[in-house]
């Protein structure tokens, strides 16, 4: 068997018919990590269960020709962290099935947060670096609401300074707040409903002139008692003396 072997030399999965037209399959090889010509890596094989070990009787590492013996394990790649995934391609020393690498720098993220070079505030075990971070303060938008850094007033999952900043909110007032929630809280009133906060509108401007004057007074008068909705400017339904002080506070350019 062993001279047999030898002449397979490193070529593991062999076929043969004793005798007559030896067949080889080969499945792989093994080779000497430091072989060189005419060592003569293979000139003796012995194999036992999942481990060979395999000679080279003319290799000169202690010596000319003083030969030397290369022990290979042939059993189950060894995987440390026991993810499933043998440890010569596992990005991560630390148990990551996924592999995953969101910021492809070749080290899975497990091991990019537990040794220090990705933070993940939230710990959701995703860098943060690969998280959404609208107003680049370098945490993650869930995490800044949550901590009260962000406000989200009305709850949909971003910040109300990426909203605004983005065009998706208004803020009418640059109150910093969407004039939705401004006008939700109380903050701002919004009588006509049209969901802007009346301090941003001119209803007393009621010919539309940009200034509330005289102009508009009379008009309130010439239409005393009646519903048009035009010069009803708080919306109850009848223009009378609550329309008029309207005008009255609401003196000069509008904004």
């Amino acid at each position: 068997m062993l001279r047999w072997l030898a002449t397979c030399a490193v070529t593991i999965g062999c076929l043969a018919t004793a005798g007559h037209g030896d067949v080889v399959n080969e499945d792989f090889k093994l080779l000497a990590a430091d072989g060189a010509a005419y060592d003569g890596f293979g000139s003796s094989v012995s194999i036992s269960g999942d481990r060979a070990v395999i000679g080279a009787c003319y290799d000169d590492d202690n010596g000319s020709d003083s030969g030397s013996a290369y022990v290979f394990d042939l059993g189950e790649p060894a995987d440390s962290d026991g993810d499933g995934i043998p440890d010569d391609i596992d990005n991560c020393d630390l148990y990551n099935p996924d592999q995953a690498d969101c910021n492809d720098n070749g080290i899975g993220d497990v091991c990019d947060i537990d040794d220090g070079t990705s933070n993940d505030a939230n710990g959701n075990g995703i860098p943060d670096e690969c998280e959404d971070d609208c107003n680049a303060n370098g945490i993650p938008d869930d995490w800044d609401i949550k901590t009260g850094w962000s406000q989200d007033c009305n709850g949909n999952l971003i910040p109300d300074e990426c909203d605004i900043a983005s065009g998706d909110a208004a803020d009418c007032n640059e109150n910093f707040i969407p004039d939705e929630c401004d006008i939700a809280d109380g903050t701002s009133e919004d009588i006509d409903g049209d969901g802007v906060p009346d301090e941003c509108q001119c209803h007393a401007d009621a010919n539309g002139d940009g200034v509330v004057d005289v102009n508009d007074l009379l008009a309130i008068i010439s239409w005393w008692g009646s519903g048009n909705p035009a010069y009803d400017l708080n919306f109850d339904g009848i223009v009378d003396v609550s329309d008029l002080l309207i005008v009255i506070a609401a003196w000069g350019a509008c904004p």
